[in-house]
């Protein structure tokens, strides 16, 4: 499996850690173990760390997993995506963050692990 997943009650924080080469079936297995964490808790939160994974995925599938976004995610819950700075498919995630948004998720992808927090936290 190319993720982990560490759960933080006190916050109600599920952060997913992707690893290594990701495709889509990781990315779908990993929404829906975290949301199984959170789910029907005060103030849900997941962080989604993709700095260290190469993606592997179409921007076809990239686009019907944000789509998809709000089916696992309703608004209620915050998902920050972490990314790195010179992320090769940063284009990508700010499709799946703008396409999330618009399908009614609460979705931000940050570059910097503090800001994430911080939006999270808020």
């Amino acid at each position: 499996m190319p993720y982990e997943i560490k759960y933080d009650e006190a916050r109600n924080l599920a952060v997913v850690r992707h690893l290594g080469n990701v495709d889509r079936k990781e990315l779908w297995d990993g929404r829906e173990e975290a949301m199984k964490l959170v789910r029907d808790k005060a103030k849900p939160r997941v962080t989604v760390d993709m700095r260290e994974i190469e993606l592997r995925t179409s921007v076809m599938e990239e686009f019907n997993f944000a789509r998809a976004q709000s089916n696992y995610f309703p608004g209620s819950v915050k998902v920050a995506v972490l990314i790195r700075k010179d992320d090769p498919k940063k284009k990508e995630h700010h499709l799946i963050e703008t396409v999330g948004q618009n399908r009614g998720a609460m979705l931000m992808v940050f570059d910097e692990p503090a800001e994430a927090e911080k939006w999270l936290m808020d």
